[in-house]
């Protein structure tokens, strides 16, 4: 078999390859840094975020919960042959260049996905044609580069050479069709111009179905089973084997490809669960009592919920189903002051809050982004919660006297490996080495400390993560615990009804990702004695 570097030179049809990287390399620069959308924090970038997520918001899943729009020019949908044809011809190479410039950026939500129609000039169908082919190319990256090398084509490694990433991504569209049993996957090798052997390769693939379900040896090679299978990275995968075993390892890594349901939170100031329900139903929206949540309602994934009658009310807000758990588990005791701080970026557990208060409490939002800010007062505004305040701080340490010792409920979110939510996030565990951990694992337990002293006497301090690895979770608790020894866990039993099930051997609250149709996340509830 060749080399890689070989049958890079090999993979491409000119013309059409050149299209493709000329489209990425122009219109997504730097591939050394990180783009404007990731990490970039000029005014500029923080504006320019503002504007993509005005087109989309965090609740659908990536990929499937773009909305479509109209023609600029008009109401012209764009729909005559001519215009169709072009679409279906281009798909491909759409589907390779949305694809490379998510991995380039490191993102693959959906603001990253319309940020990559924009730079990449595609319109909004050709767009929406390509976008959910590219997120199945992010999501089962390693599990196809595996089939494909597994099969007897040559090792699929990451370069920082456009050209060749190209190349690997063109590898997975065709193992990504042969495993559908799409017979273009042939055509397609053809059409890139591929070294016969490859067509072969995907025959291969195609004709071993039943060797597919056992690759690599599960009980010889447990690891990298599930490192191909469930396309993770091999450290996380030996990670998880070795905190959680072999059945949860594979109930997070199905879970990880699992939608989720959409979590409502009842905007309880102007309406109630009841109610609402019997609102959306008067139009065509089915949603039923959430099973493990207070003053929620859920729906399948693939309803519009924001086209609403009640949603332009202000009646509800669409949340992360994890959010409102937090909310329920962190509002046991209704306090009348809530300090949240969001070290995290794209959550809405501050319109849970106030949905929760119904305007009965005061809620302060600790943000470091102005783009974050910006999103709470918006959220704020339009359920006319006016007891809710964003302010932004620079660091970790937010404290002044203001503040201190005052809070009936502190709620810390902290960054983390962001692994219990993948399906949201697929691209997290490749923005991350084990060499990692340690500093994040270290940030959390300093946003923890910190946090504590916001907290009044008997009030409670509540610390999330969306995380699945015991030393970002159970570890960080009780190292807090130990040092901090006026505070003690509340048992996630005594917090809500039929939550006995996510409760912990230490009584802190863990949600594994597809669980009850839910990402991942892990809380603990603490309580000061004095």
């Amino acid at each position: 078999m060749a080399s890689n570097k070989g049958a890079s030179r090999k993979t491409g049809k000119p013309g059409r390859k050149k299209n493709a990287k000329a489209a990425l390399k122009v219109k997504a620069k730097k591939s050394s840094s990180p783009s404007k959308g990731a990490k970039d924090k000029s005014e500029s970038a923080v504006k320019r975020k503002r504007q993509v997520s005005k087109k989309a918001e965090k609740a659908q899943p990536p990929g499937e919960g773009i909305k479509k729009e109209k023609s600029a020019k008009g109401n012209d949908p764009k729909d005559n042959s001519e215009q169709i044809k072009a679409i279906v011809e281009a798909r491909d190479e759409n589907v390779i260049a949305i694809a490379a410039y998510l991995e380039k950026i490191g993102r693959a939500d959906n603001v990253a996905l319309l940020e990559a129609m924009e730079e990449l000039k595609l319109s909004t169908l050709e767009g929406l044609a390509a976008a959910g082919e590219a997120m199945e190319l992010i999501r089962n990256r390693a599990k196809y580069d595996y089939l494909f090398s597994a099969a007897g084509g040559p090792e699929l490694t990451e370069k920082n050479n456009d050209n060749e990433n190209l190349d690997i991504m063109w590898s997975r569209l065709m193992v990504h069709r042969a495993l559908a049993g799409d017979d273009s996957a042939g055509a397609l090798a053809l059409q890139k111009n591929m070294p016969g052997g490859i067509k072969g390769i995907l025959s291969d693939i195609l004709s071993k179905r039943d060797w597919i379900e056992e690759y690599p040896d599960r009980a010889k090679n447990t690891v990298s089973y599930l490192a191909a299978r469930y396309s993770l990275p091999h450290w996380l995968a030996a990670e998880m084997l070795a905190q959680h075993g072999l059945m949860k390892a594979e109930l997070i890594g199905k879970g990880s490809f699992s939608e989720h349901v959409q979590a409502l939170a009842v905007n309880l100031a102007r309406t109630n669960q009841q109610e609402l329900r019997s609102l959306l139903s008067k139009e065509n929206v089915e949603a039923e009592p959430g099973r493990y949540f207070e003053h929620t309602l859920v729906a399948l994934p693939d309803v519009d919920l924001r086209s609403t009658t009640s949603y332009e009310q202000g009646l509800f807000e669409i949340v992360d189903p994890v959010e409102q758990l937090i909310c329920q588990v962190s509002m046991a005791r209704q306090p009348s002051d809530v300090i949240l701080w969001k070290a995290v970026q794209n959550s809405a557990l501050d319109a849970s809050l106030a949905c929760r208060l119904a305007g009965a409490g005061k809620l302060t939002v600790l943000v470091s982004d102005p783009g974050e800010s910006l999103d709470v007062k918006k959220r704020a505004r339009r359920l006319g919660s006016l007891m809710v305040r964003a302010i932004e701080v620079k660091t970790d340490t937010p404290l002044d006297k203001e503040r201190i010792g005052r809070a009936g409920v502190v709620i810390v979110e902290v960054p983390s490996s962001n692994t219990g939510n993948i399906y949201n996030d697929p691209l997290a565990p490749w923005r991350l080495a084990s060499d990692d951990l340690p500093a994040i694992e270290d940030r959390q337990a300093r946003l923890l400390e910190e946090a504590s002293k916001l907290v009044a006497p008997r009030g409670r301090l509540v610390y999330v993560t969306r995380s699945v690895l015991y030393a970002e979770n159970q570890a960080v608790a009780a190292s807090f615990m130990d040092s901090n020894p006026r505070f003690n866990r509340v048992p996630v039993r005594h917090l809500g009804r039929s939550l006995g099930e996510f409760e912990t051997q230490e009584d802190f609250l863990q949600v594994l990702p597809g669980q009850s149709d839910m990402p991942g996340v892990f809380v603990a509830v603490l309580e000061q004695e004095w």
